[in-house]
Formats: C-alpha cells, sequence, structure tokens
C-alpha cells in the first residue's frame, strides 16, 4: 500500500491503535520492525495488545475467535510505547485528541481532528445500509460503558465519523447514521 502511494516505510513515525482487538493489532509488530514507528494505545488494553487478555462471559466467544486467529496467523504482541489518555493531544496529522470511548473494550479510543472536524471511531459502532450498531455483543468487554461513550461523541459533534467496519460510506453519512440510531434521549 504504501508503494502504490508513494511512500516508504521511513516515513512510518507511529501506529496509533483504537484498541488491542486481534483485528486491528495482528500486524502491528511487523509494521515495527519495517519502519521503526512508536506504539500508541490506552494502556487499559495493554493485555489486549500483547495477546493475554482474559475474556469472560459472552466475550469468550470473542477470545476463541482470537486465540484461533493468533495460531494461524503468528501473531507477535506488541508493548505500548506510549500510553495514551483521554484529551490528550498527540503531535500527529495536525494534532489528534484521544477520546476515551470504552465499551467495545476498556481501553477503546477514537482519535478527532479538530482541524477537518473529523472522529475516528474505531470500533464504537458498525455502520452500514442499515444503519449503525453497536458492535455484535459478544465482542465486547465492557458494554456498560457503551452509553457513556454514545453521549461523550454526541456532545463532541464532529462534523463527520469515520468507523473502522462500515460499507465505505463518507464521515458526513456515517455520523447521520449514528446520531439516528444513538442520539434520542432516554424515554423517547
Amino acid at each position: 500500500m504504501l508503494d502504490w502511494k508513494g511512500r516508504g516505510w521511513e516515513e512510518v513515525r507511529a501506529v496509533v491503535a483504537t484498541h488491542g482487538h486481534l483485528d486491528h493489532t495482528l500486524n502491528i509488530r511487523e509494521i515495527v520492525e519495517r519502519s521503526g514507528a512508536k506504539v500508541y494505545g490506552h494502556g487499559g488494553d495493554n493485555e489486549h495488545f500483547v495477546g493475554r487478555y482474559r475474556y469472560r462471559g459472552w466475550s469468550r466467544i470473542c477470545g476463541c475467535l482470537e486465540w484461533m486467529g493468533r495460531l494461524l496467523f503468528g501473531f507477535q504482541g506488541v508493548e505500548l510505547d506510549l500510553e495514551i489518555e483521554n484529551e490528550e493531544i498527540l503531535d500527529l496529522w495536525g494534532g489528534l485528541r484521544v477520546v476515551h470511548l470504552p465499551g467495545h473494550t476498556r481501553g477503546h479510543c477514537g482519535f478527532y481532528s479538530e482541524r477537518v472536524g473529523i472522529l475516528f471511531a474505531g470500533d464504537l459502532f458498525a455502520n452500514g445500509r442499515l444503519g449503525a450498531m453497536e458492535p455484535w455483543f459478544f465482542l465486547n468487554t465492557c458494554a456498560q460503558y457503551f452509553e457513556g461513550s454514545f453521549e461523550k461523541v454526541l456532545e463532541l459533534d464532529p462534523r463527520g465519523m469515520l468507523g473502522n467496519h462500515c460499507d465505505g460510506a463518507d464521515a458526513g453519512e456515517q455520523k447521520r447514521r449514528f446520531v439516528a440510531k444513538f442520539g434520542k434521549k432516554k424515554g423517547e
């Protein structure tokens, strides 16, 4: 992909992880080895990043899927170089504000670019033609925090949002779907 964009590994300075699930961490070790990049992530997901998180309840299904994936794809865990915190401004891409959004995992974060008004929302929600939805229940390790995270995003009111698992809709459409699903007040 870098070659296709006319870029090289030496230009990759950081890997900024929204959370530690395998589908977001599988290739971090290789990226770091090729580029020397630093790994940024929330400390609440440290055990995920190294592949030792102990899943409980329904999320054990996610744990089984990750265990199989680690075996099949030769996952090598990675330690964080920088543990990021809520509201911290990262000196990347013109300044990215860390927005801690637990629910999917304890350390799940989004990254807000005030410069362009876009929130990179990670796996806070899935998004498709049928609208926005919470990630499937067995993928979430602390779903009790979703409501607070949704409220935080609604209060932030970004111009647009980009989620990791979506149908390719633009940032404005993804935000519209998110607000349509999660913007309703209690009792409505």
